[in-house]
């Protein structure tokens, strides 16, 4: 038997990428390159401040304006949905209560974009401003109007997280070299180049599909049938080829269920594309964070201690803050 070493078949060669013959082409279908017969435009009326009460909406003159064919507020569903189990707290649309700049307030299904858009602009919405919530320091202190139902004694810190091993304080006590440092990280969307995009069609025969442009079609796939109360069977999700994500669509969205709720609504498939401005107000991008961090170390460099405090802004959803918080910890070695 020969004891020649083989040449590896992967290891150490070009592996080109899956879809990359597809994008380099022009052939790859992208959500938005998706055109339906019969397809309507679909459009999201977002609140213009960041904390308050809904006191009425009246979408009577957006729904009477020629060429709108659906109209649909928090009242079309009120089942709730996230990324993680322990964190089932966001909405397709704001039902009592708006709790950030740019929170879906209603949404219509035009046949144009330019109808879409006047129709938006006919709905009224009054509110009731409540003091906003807008640092993390904020957050920590108790109030009698929390944002979410489930948080931390009273306040609105969502998931607080204690980690010990061993007695820290006195291995910084006793070490030759201590080192500290206070840390602020800001908040990162991952800018891809591809904008959210979704389309919902309620077929005839009463299933859905969606198409969407997502990192997780099975997380959405979940979400849709919590929101929409159906059967996971009666709908089908479609992730066309996506034009960058780095996380930034990993999390089931409130525009894809808002875009199946449409076309539930009118019997028609209802796409909904984004500016840029509503992915930067829908990004679930990269945490601010602070972080005090002290260290300790022996005169050879041995390390002896690590001692971490962060505060994490997650935004007005649970998401993956809960991961976050852990990560800080689990992985601050």
């Amino acid at each position: 038997m020969s004891t020649r070493r083989r040449p590896f078949n992967v290891v150490g060669k070009r592996a080109p990428l899956v879809d990359a013959f597809g994008k380099v082409t022009g052939e790859a279908v992208y959500t938005d390159d998706i055109k339906l017969p019969g397809m309507l435009v679909g459009k999201i009326l977002r609140s213009p401040i960041p904390y308050g009460g809904i006191r009425s909406i009246d979408t009577s003159r957006a729904e009477a304006l020629d060429g709108v064919r659906a109209v649909v507020t928090g009242e079309a569903s009120a089942g709730t949905f996230g990324v993680l189990p322990i964190s089932q707290d966001e909405t397709s649309m704001a039902i009592d209560r708006v709790i950030y700049v740019g929170d879906c307030v209603a949404a219509v299904a035009a046949e144009d974009e330019e109808t879409a858009l006047e129709a938006l602009r006919l709905i009224e919405v009054e509110y009731e401003e409540w003091p906003a919530v807008l640092r993390p320091e904020q957050a920590l202190k108790k109030t009698d109007r929390p944002i979410h139902e489930k948080t931390v004694d009273g306040t609105n810190i969502q998931k607080a997280v204690d980690q010990d091993f061993g007695d820290v304080e006195a291995a910084l006590e006793a070490s030759e070299r201590v080192a500290s440092g206070d840390f602020e990280f800001t908040g990162v969307t991952h800018a891809f180049t591809e904008p959210h995009a979704a389309i919902g069609h309620y077929e005839a025969d009463g299933r859905m599909t969606v198409w969407s442009a997502t990192q997780v079609p099975h997380y959405l796939h979940r979400a849709l049938s919590r929101v929409l109360e159906m059967p996971m069977h009666r709908i089908r999700v479609i992730r066309p080829m996506v034009g960058g994500g780095f996380g930034g669509k990993s999390d089931p969205f409130p525009h894809e269920m808002i875009a199946a709720l449409l076309s539930r609504r009118c019997g028609r498939p209802v796409k909904i594309l984004f500016d840029r401005e509503e992915v930067f107000l829908t990004n679930h991008g990269r945490h601010p964070t602070r972080t005090e961090i002290r260290v300790a170390c022996t005169e050879e460099g041995r390390l002896t201690a690590l001692d971490l405090d962060a505060l994490i802004d997650g935004g007005a959803w649970g998401s993956f803050g809960v991961v976050t918080t852990y990560y800080n910890g689990v992985l601050s070695c």
